[in-house]
């Protein structure tokens, strides 16, 4: 997928034009060398929009502070021996950042050349007089086909975390990697312990959640970056699965993953009543990318819990195996909380679905207490489980097809009833047992937990119907208890 069509013949002029508060650091450089660089050049060429805007300057601190006065900014040093700074600023409800940093020693073209990949290596500037763009690099020529290429292999070196970042151009873009920068992404991985592991968790978290993140994804796979990331993927490389499965867990796994790119672009598509909320679900961008994680290390437990039984291989427990090392690989990123939590629950809980996507037996109490247990992602459980599915083989397509979908509509159904929502509003606590008369104790525990059971399954609909069940449940006819207390 390319988000982007020909590149328009923009001058500097009409990119500095649409930057906000370009006037203010104009006039705070004065007759310095100031320039806008980066991204937000890329962007202007793109058609996107941008909030991040980077300047260069011969005195960042000066012009820095000069700016957050002037706009009523927060100023940041980022980096004192870099001279680098940044003025936060909020404007019309968006937040904006300005970030100062000092020309390389030997020049703007020497700062242009030392930049990670090509299509950010344009400059703008300078911005006191007569404005030019400046490309030594051809970022336009890369903008206009679509590519990341890395500048030079050394200016990936001396950054590492920007292996990854490649990979995010790509993903969030829609660009496609230069093989030369694959081939020169691949050979730094080793570098990577030299990187805090939240900044390399954090570029692949943005990978994840990027709209055109499939291709980008079988690369990482293909180039070794995807293991040196996550070693806890490495080992289900050429572990065969046989039966059903075409692939080796590790071909699998990362084809589960761009199946579930397919589900996520038109859920309408396959879910063609709950399309609506299975978007909304997936809106937030890191559900999104903690969804692709899980499916991506879904079978991540499968190399320790391979044995040969009754002539084929045999998983039994992959999936609590995987949920534990799914937990340490997020742990040791340093995913958001909420996000760690989503991938080891959809990785623990995937096996759990197959009764519901094999027969009609279960019950809609059955499914209710699935989509409870799953919140907030029964949604993302369903997508998880259809994209495995549609991964077991080249040909997404199989016989029982309409079958398969059925049932697991059936289940974001289940999940969609207001009674699937409302554990955290029983009707009944322990006061109100007491008012009844039962002697409290351990058996407190069980009675309401039966009367949660009896409100997910929406058989209980209000408090009334609630306090009555338990009379007629727990209490004789004679009202005596029927729960004795344990001291008696």
């Amino acid at each position: 997928m390319r988000f982007t069509t020909k590149v328009p013949q923009l001058t500097a002029r009409a990119v500095l034009a649409v930057v906000p508060f370009v006037d203010q650091v104009r006039r705070a450089a004065g007759r310095q060398r100031s320039y806008l660089v980066g991204g937000a050049i890329r962007d202007a060429f793109i058609g996107r929009a941008c909030t991040d805007f980077d300047f260069i300057l011969d005195d960042p601190p000066k012009v820095a502070a000069a700016v957050a006065r002037r706009v009523g900014g927060t100023l940041v040093r980022l980096h004192e021996a870099h001279r680098t700074y940044r003025v936060a600023v909020r404007c019309g409800g968006a937040r904006f950042d300005l970030d100062f940093a000092a020309i390389a020693p030997g020049g703007l073209v020497a700062d242009l050349r030392a930049r990670d990949f090509t299509i950010n290596a344009l400059a703008a500037g300078p911005l006191g007089s007569r404005p030019r763009l400046h490309d030594p690099c051809a970022a336009r020529a890369d903008i206009a086909r679509g590519v990341v290429r890395m500048t030079t292999r050394q200016a990936l070196a001396r950054d590492p975390v920007r292996v990854v970042r490649a990979y995010r151009f790509a993903a969030t873009l829609g660009f496609r990697l230069d093989r030369r920068t694959r081939r020169g992404c691949g050979a730094l991985v080793g570098l990577f312990p030299e990187v805090a592991a939240e900044r390399l968790g954090g570029e692949l978290l943005l990978t994840l959640g990027g709209e055109a993140y499939e291709t980008p994804l079988q690369a990482m796979a293909e180039d070794g970056v995807l293991a040196a990331l996550i070693p806890e993927f490495a080992p289900t490389a050429g572990v065969e699965q046989g039966g059903v499965h075409e692939f080796d867990v590790a071909a699998h796994s990362v084809l589960t993953a761009v199946r579930l790119a397919e589900i996520m672009r038109r859920p309408g598509a396959f879910f063609r009543e709950h399309g609506d909320r299975v978007a909304g679900y997936i809106a937030d961008e890191d559900t999104r990318s903690g969804l692709v994680l899980a499916a991506l290390l879904h079978d991540v437990g499968k190399p320790d819990r391979r044995t040969w039984g009754e002539r084929r291989w045999r998983f039994f427990g992959h999936e609590e195996r995987g949920a534990e090392l799914a937990r340490q690989a997020v742990s040791r990123l340093c995913f958001p909380r909420r996000v760690r939590r989503q991938v080891q629950d959809l990785v623990g809980s995937h096996m759990r679905l197959l009764p519901f996507m094999q027969t009609d037996e279960p019950t809609l109490r059955a499914r209710r207490r699935f989509m409870r247990d799953m919140a907030p992602h029964g949604i993302g459980a369903v997508l998880l489980a259809l994209a495995d599915r549609r991964a077991l083989r080249a040909t997404p397509e199989f016989d029982d097809d309409e079958a398969t979908v059925r049932r697991l509509a059936y289940l974001l159904a289940a999940g969609e009833d207001d009674s699937a929502g409302r554990t955290q509003d029983l009707p009944v606590n322990g006061d109100d047992l007491l008012r009844l008369g039962l002697a409290p104790g351990p058996q407190f525990k069980t009675i309401l937990e039966a009367v949660e059971e009896q409100w997910i399954a929406g058989d209980l609909t209000t408090r009334e119907e609630a306090l009555a069940w338990v009379r007629s449940r727990y209490l004789q006819e004679r009202g005596e208890r029927h729960w004795l207390s344990w001291n008696a």
